[in-house]
């Protein structure tokens, strides 16, 4: 959708990740890595249309 404004537009943030799930499990929580080996899948895709 493009839009002409934003009612976020010059808004600054400042923001961190606290918790990162995947397929239900904690993955990450407290800066701690929490994962197990052979838990992901690598997903092979092209580039962003914002790359080109």
């Amino acid at each position: 959708m493009n839009m002409d404004h934003s009612a976020w537009e010059g808004v600054v943030i400042d923001g961190h990740v606290d918790t990162v799930i995947s397929r239900g499990r904690i993955v990450v929580e407290n800066n701690e890595y929490h994962g197990a080996k052979g838990h992901g899948q690598f997903l092979k895709r092209g580039l962003s249309q914002y790359l080109l």
